[in-house]
């Protein structure tokens, strides 16, 4: 039996949750370091679980956690944050941060 791609994606996604709970990802990160600094390339629409976002740079970014909220900009300014374990993106506008990894151009 062969997964299809977005399977083996929400495999992975729950396997790294199991892990690394949140609660020993937030005790191990202590520091989160500025990665890079870009913008959303067109329309942003809010987090939404699995959502691409493309930047001004040519990156791509998938949000990794669940987290849902709408929030309606034109090339709003992004922020990527790096810690040991993982990228946490920023929006300006936006209360908080997500998780996200890098799909393209590949790491």
């Amino acid at each position: 039996m062969r997964l299809r791609p977005a399977a083996v994606q929400r495999l992975t996604i729950l396997l790294q949750s199991y892990i690394f709970p949140p609660r020993f990802i937030r005790l191990f990160e202590t520091a989160m370091e500025l990665f890079r600094e870009s913008s959303i390339d067109g329309e942003f629409r809010g987090w939404r679980a699995e959502a691409r976002f493309s930047l001004a740079n040519g990156e791509v970014w998938q949000q990794v956690s669940p987290e849902y909220k709408y929030y309606y900009r034109h090339n709003p300014p992004v922020r990527i944050f790096k810690g040991r374990l993982r990228h946490l993106m920023e929006v300006q506008g936006m209360d908080g941060q997500v998780e996200v990894r890098r799909i393209l151009p590949e790491e």
